[in-house]
């Protein structure tokens, strides 16, 4: 009788230790799925807080040769800043771009080497209720989606509602890697972005 009672519990303990090996299994597992919505989300959201430059850009590499890399790899290929908050809480919904543009002014070549010189200009207006400091910057990228040259102005200071036109010059040599004519795109931003109490 002492036998049986003790092979029944011996039982019972087994079947006990694989049930919490289970649950054990089945935690560990959803502590990985979490930790992977998470990093999915912020990757999303870093996508979500970039200007439409920078999501072209990203498409550009979607429908291309790059398409299977990540959307980290196609977001950092794209110049994009590594801002994940939330838009409501992010600083760079706080700048309005208005009437960015760029154009030729000259172009030729130096020694066989061709160049040519953009002149750019664009409006920045803090959209926000509290004054923001931050450099203005202008990007010209390749069809291709890689960045090709970029410039960037006197840092600012933008009080609530508070306009600034900002223009500027870009110079850009070509090369066998890089054919002028294949710059695609530009983009004006606002980089080292912060509050000003």
């Amino acid at each position: 009788m002492l036998g049986k009672i003790s092979w029944k519990v011996w039982v019972f303990l087994i079947i006990l230790v694989f049930l919490g090996l289970d649950e054990l299994s089945k935690e560990g597992k959803d502590e990985k799925s979490s930790l992977t919505k998470n990093e999915i989300s912020l990757e999303q959201l870093r996508y979500n807080n970039q200007s439409q430059s920078v999501k072209n850009c990203v498409t550009t590499f979607n429908s291309g040769v790059y398409s299977s890399k990540s959307l980290t790899w196609k977001l950092n290929q794209c110049n994009a800043t590594f801002d994940t908050s939330s838009p409501s809480d992010s600083i760079y919904q706080c700048i309005d771009i208005r009437n960015a543009s760029d154009r030729v002014i000259e172009k030729g070549d130096v020694s066989g080497i061709p160049f040519k010189r953009y002149s750019w200009v664009a409006t920045f207006k803090n959209i926000c209720e509290k004054t923001i400091e931050g450099t203005p910057n202008y990007s010209l990228f390749h069809i291709d989606g890689f960045l090709v040259e970029e410039v960037s102005g006197e840092n600012f200071i933008l009080k609530p509602n508070q306009s600034k036109k900002v223009d500027g010059i870009i110079y850009v040599t070509g090369s066998k890697q890089l054919d002028l004519d294949k710059i695609y795109t530009s983009e004006a931003k606002v980089k080292n972005m912060k509050y000003i109490e």
